[in-house]
């Protein structure tokens, strides 16, 4: 920590809310395990520093999801984390990657919900660095959203057997969600709608 704490004040400094920085990122690391190790991580990547701090005082809820899952920190220094938006071919692609490693149900759950939270770090990310028009970030979420429904349908109807393509099952998208304006708070208003002659399936 000593050998960071002069970059960590300049950086928090210019973050925007300097008290909030601090307050976000005292939680942060106290959500750690290993303190240490999150202090060796930023001084091998002092690009890590700006960008927690940046985040840190300009977000609550994205220093929140830090807190609540130290495990995404990495997702900052991802290559191409800045980049632009992911096109939803490529969430798809990266998701599917992921959920091949993957034998059981909860596993390809719990692989979905990693995904969507690290997703949902690296887009925020480019939100508050980058000032990111409103409609793109709204856009990003929501086709996150909609790759990680498709791949919970598809998992659903692995589990259950159910004949291709998901045994006659839709996702109806409502509110924001079907509007494509979902933010980082927004619930997932949904239908489900089932043919006829599949909807058994499905009790």
């Amino acid at each position: 920590l000593s050998a960071i704490v002069e970059e960590l004040l300049v950086e928090a400094s210019g973050s925007g809310d300097p008290d909030s920085c601090i307050a976000n990122l005292e939680r942060v690391v106290r959500s750690t395990h290993a303190p240490a190790s999150l202090y060796w991580f930023l001084s091998d990547y002092p690009a890590a520093i700006h960008r927690l701090c940046y985040v840190c005082g300009r977000s609550d809820a994205l220093s929140e999801q830090m807190a609540r899952r130290p495990e995404l920190l990495d997702a900052m220094l991802e290559p191409g984390a800045l980049d632009g938006p992911k096109p939803r071919a490529v969430l798809c692609q990266e998701l599917a990657e992921r959920l091949s490693f993957e034998r059981g149900y909860e596993g390809r759950l719990r692989a979905i919900r990693l995904f969507r939270a690290r997703e949902s770090l690296r887009i925020g990310l480019r939100d508050v660095a980058l000032d990111v028009r409103l409609e793109d970030t709204l856009a990003a979420l929501s086709d996150l959203a909609e790759v990680c429904l498709e791949s919970s349908l598809e998992a659903a109807s692995r589990e259950l057997q159910a004949p291709a393509p998901h045994g006659g099952l839709a996702i109806l998208g409502l509110g924001k969600l079907g509007g494509r304006e979902l933010h980082y708070q927004s619930d997932l208003d949904v239908v489900f709608v089932a043919a006829a002659d599949a909807a058994d399936g499905y009790d």
